[in-house]
Order: structure tokens, then C-alpha cells, then sequence
């Protein structure tokens, strides 16, 4: 269904994107229609179905509030039951039957978005966003991968610059628990929990892992995925970080997912570099 969804929010978008952009560069008096509109309200209309398709498209691509995709959608739905009445007044019936169905696949991406949208802060909804990495350290496989399930070594490297891991308790066994939490510069800790979903020495390394609200709830879930090959003393490690669900308060979160491994990637080399 989602991926159905998004081909209706793109096609959508693209409509509305035209549709809008052509209420606001054209003149007015080429803006005719069966019912004549005050050229106010057509730009207005015009400034409406824009930010209509960009709230179809921009929310789930940014990750930033998803919320707002239904929202535009309804009002896409609002501007198509206009656009059908004002048509049908004026006996334009093919166009009045165009804007029914557009409404009607507004409508359907409301109702589908609104149903995968995290509604309060705790409920998760699917989503699919992954960052890559690839880095050479210089290191056997061997010594990299024990730094990933050594907890006394990960406890050194995971977490952006300045950051320190008082509690560092990993299983690193399928189906073991993964328990990190992060204090940062500021003194403020970030809990983290997880569980190894595989793991085949020195060579892959299967997890998820999850950040925890204040009351303990996850706010997103990662599936992470880091293989290593060796060649000539040194190691290629490839990280995935596969976003899979997330809730309304995480956006501040993922957004600093790339920086934050990057920066712990940086550190994990210097680990391993001086073992």
C-alpha cells in the first residue's frame, strides 16, 4: 500500500504543482472557466494547490513531520469538490468528472497517510529512509569486528565527538539485547536499546537499534547492517542504517543520524588504529 501511495502523492503532486503554477504566472484574463472566479480568489487558489503538492511529497521525503501530508491532501479533496460543483454549474461534465476523480484519489491518500501516520508521540509508522558507509581502516577484519561487539570498546567510539557511554551492555549473540546510553558534552543522556539479529565473525554484523523517549518508548527503530572484507591488512567496512519506523518526535533525532555516524566512524578508527 505505501508504495501505491506514493505513486498517487507523486502524480498528484505533479497535477496540482501545474495546475497551481498556472493560476499564478498566467494572466488572468486567460484564466477562463465556466463560472468566472475574482482573480483574488484564482490566485489564491493557485497559491493553495502548490503548497498542496509540496505537502504531498516534501513531509515523507524530509521525514519532518508526516502529519501534514493528510492534511494537504484534505485540502486538495476541498479544492477538487469546489473545482466539481463550479464545473457542473456550468455544464462542463468532463471536467466536472476529472475533478471528481482527482478528489477522489486526494481523498485516498488522506485516509492512506493518515492511517501510516504516528498519531501522539509513542505510536510508530513504517517508513524507509537508509544512510550508507563506506570506510578503509587500517586494521584486520578481526580487530574491527571485535570492536563493534566488545563492549569496553564500543563504550570508546559510539556516539558523536564528546560524547561518553556510561552504560554499555551489549549480548552479542542473535537475539542479545543491546543497552547503550549516551551522555552528551552537556550532561544530558540518551538512551538506546537494541538486539543482534545476526552476527557472522569477522564478516557481518546484523542489529536494531532503537532511541528512547523520557518515559522509555522508542522513538525510531534502525536496522543496521555492517560487513567487512579484508585485503592486504587493511578492512573495508560498509554500515547500513536502515530507518524502518519512526513517531512525530524523532525528527530532530534522525536528522543528525548522518553526522552522528560519521563522527562515531571517525572515532572507531582511531580506535582500532591504535590496538
Amino acid at each position: 500500500m505505501t508504495y501505491a501511495l506514493w505513486i498517487v502523492q507523486g502524480l498528484l503532486a505533479l497535477v496540482f504543482l501545474f495546475a497551481g503554477g498556472m493560476k499564478l504566472v498566467l494572466p488572468l484574463e486567460q484564466l477562463t472557466g465556466p463560472v468566472p472566479l475574482p482573480g483574488l480568489f484564482v490566485r489564491f487558489l493557485g497559491v493553495a494547490e502548490v503548497l498542496g503538492a509540496l505537502g504531498l511529497i516534501l513531509p515523507g521525503l524530509l521525514g519532518i513531520r508526516p502529519g501534514l501530508t493528510p492534511l494537504a491532501a484534505v485540502g486538495l479533496v476541498i479544492i477538487m469538490i469546489g473545482a466539481t460543483v463550479v464545473t457542473l454549474v456550468g455544464g462542463v461534465i468532463p471536467a466536472a468528472l476529472i475533478s471528481l476523480v482527482v478528489g477522489l484519489l486526494a481523498a485516498v491518500v488522506a485516509y492512506g497517510r493518515w492511517r501510516l501516520a504516528p498519531h501522539g508521540g509513542s505510536s510508530q509508522a513504517p517508513v524507509e529512509r537508509e544512510l550508507v558507509f563506506t570506510r578503509v581502516f587500517d586494521a584486520p577484519s578481526r580487530r574491527v569486528f571485535k570492536a563493534w561487539i566488545d563492549p569496553q570498546q564500543v563504550a570508546r567510539w559510539w556516539g558523536p565527538h564528546g560524547f561518553t557511554n556510561p552504560v554499555c551492555e551489549l549480548d552479542a549473540r542473535p537475539g542479545g539485547a543491546i543497552r547503550i546510553d549516551m551522555r552528551g558534552p552537556d550532561g544530558v543522556v540518551y538512551p538506546m536499546t537494541g538486539a543482534y539479529q545476526a552476527i557472522v565473525e569477522p564478516e557481518r554484523l546484523v542489529f536494531t537499534s532503537a532511541a528512547l523517549d523520557g518515559a522509555g518508548k522508542p522513538l525510531f527503530e534502525v536496522v543496521n547492517t555492517v560487513t567487512f572484507a579484508e585485503q592486504g591488512g587493511k578492512t573495508t567496512q560498509t554500515s547500513k542504517a536502515r530507518v524502518v519506523k519512526t513517531t512525530s518526535g524523532a525528527a530532530r533525532y534522525l536528522a543528525g543520524m548522518e553526522a552522528g555516524w560519521t563522527q562515531s566512524l571517525e572515532r572507531l578508527a582511531a580506535l582500532v588504529a591504535k590496538a
